[in-house]
């Protein structure tokens, strides 16, 4: 396939991360170019959980801020579309993108939450699409270990009447 002024697919990555439940994982979301690609928007879908991902926000990177772009994002149950532009023609360097920090649900009990990036697309400052691919991340949700219990014992000395005994009790979490 030919690509206008020689540029060829380019692509964009979310890196991947851990997290407990209810907790918050920032992740990168990166651009890459090649072949002299010169994108000044780019838009992508996130597709997730939402048993395991209550809520995304999404930030611009410095890659997007150096070209005076911004990021603007629409969620949905379970996915999350977002576009960079910006009102010129300045090209977006490879770089970080944006910042994507997903909000895992209490509740969750997974210990892996694939984040899958499709529907990549760019075009660059005269409006010709640039192909672009989409690279998958993964957040580990890092489950809390349940406390383990154990029964006290006694032990009881030999008491002869009339006395006492004391017998020490071991308690541990």
């Amino acid at each position: 396939a030919r690509f206008p002024g020689g540029a060829q697919p380019g692509g964009v990555s979310l890196c991947s991360g851990s997290v407990v439940p209810g907790g918050s994982a920032s992740l990168n979301l990166s651009m890459t170019t090649s072949g002299g690609a010169q994108p000044a928007s780019t838009q992508w879908t996130m597709s997730y959980s939402p048993f395991d991902i209550a809520s995304v926000s999404v930030a611009a990177g410095s890659s997007a801020s150096a070209a005076t772009k911004g990021v603007s994002c629409a969620s949905t149950i379970g996915s999350t579309i977002c576009v960079a532009y910006g009102m010129n023609g300045n090209a977006i360097n490879d770089g970080i993108l944006a910042l994507a920090t997903f909000n895992i649900s209490a509740g969750s009990s997974n210990t892996m939450a694939p984040v899958q990036i499709t529907a990549v697309s760019a075009s660059n400052a005269t409006g010709f699409g640039i192909t672009s691919t989409g690279n998958h991340g993964t957040i580990t949700s890092i489950q809390p270990i349940p406390p383990t219990f154990s029964y006290p014992t006694c032990t009881s000395p030999i008491a002869t009447t009339p006395g006492y005994a004391a017998s020490p009790v071991h308690v541990t979490a």
